[in-house]
């Protein structure tokens, strides 16, 4: 199926403009030639952005590239930062699994928040979706015996490990972004951000738990698995603010 070409941010603003047209029937005629030489100004002779060129790339290759920045973030992340050490053998294998299977998750995540117009909305299986992508890693966070490389600490707590979520809010939010210049904003901007702030939130836990050595439940639940948490959380305050904005 053709995929449907996204409408653009000035949408908004073309319901605004007509909304003023059935409002006052009297409107003189260079009032009305300057509204709509305004809309077309900002959409049939608008010229591109590149990210009105991505947005109109077809939603599996939208999907896979927002995929792909997710895993080089925790891979540059991984480089830049160091990788724990003892990092090998059986527990290579641990984590490799582990990782995996937080990437199809994220893969999942990013199908929601990027999912094309001509596409049946997800409805509560998108919710289940987002839900898993939040929760997933508080559960994991609570099972240290997945992360023991039993190679002694590196670092100890006040010691490097409080930047662990400075580090994680930083490639998180990096990981959101990258979904949000891919991403269709047509239907609940909340539902598409959420999931777009799960992806993000479980990139950074895989970040950290490749990087990080410390095996303390509570340290992995506060400042590991709290990012997609707090994420989510700033996503749904933005859409508040500007939803609030716009009513006003």
């Amino acid at each position: 199926m053709t995929e449907v070409p996204p409408m653009d941010t000035h949408a908004s603003a073309l319901k605004h403009e007509l909304s003023l047209l059935d409002e006052d029937a009297t409107m003189s005629a260079d009032r009305m030639d300057a509204v709509f030489a305004g809309l077309a100004a900002d959409t049939v002779d608008k010229k591109p952005s590149l990210r009105d060129r991505l947005r109109e790339l077809s939603t599996p290759v939208r999907v896979a590239l927002g995929v792909s920045g997710a895993l080089v973030m925790v891979a540059v992340m991984s480089l830049t930062m160091g990788v724990r050490p003892g990092l090998g053998g059986e527990a290579l294998l641990r984590y490799a699994l582990v990782v995996t299977s937080i990437a199809g998750l994220v893969a999942a995540s990013f199908s929601v928040s990027l999912r094309g117009l001509h596409q049946r909305q997800l409805g509560a299986t998108g919710w289940v979706i987002i839900s898993l992508a939040l929760l997933v890693p508080l559960a994991l966070a609570l099972i240290p015996e997945i992360w023991s490389t039993g190679a002694p600490m590196a670092m100890m707590a006040g010691d490097g490990m409080d930047m662990c979520l400075p580090l994680g809010l930083a490639t998180g939010a990096l990981t959101t972004a990258v979904a949000w210049v891919f991403q269709r904003q047509d239907f609940p901007l909340i539902y598409r951000l959420l999931a777009a702030a799960g992806g993000g939130g479980l990139t950074a836990f895989a970040m950290l738990q490749l990087h990080c050595p410390a095996t303390d439940p509570t340290h992995l639940l506060v400042t590991h698995a709290g990012v997609g948490l707090v994420l989510a959380a700033v996503v749904a305050l933005v859409v508040v603010i500007r939803q609030r904005g716009a009513q006003a």
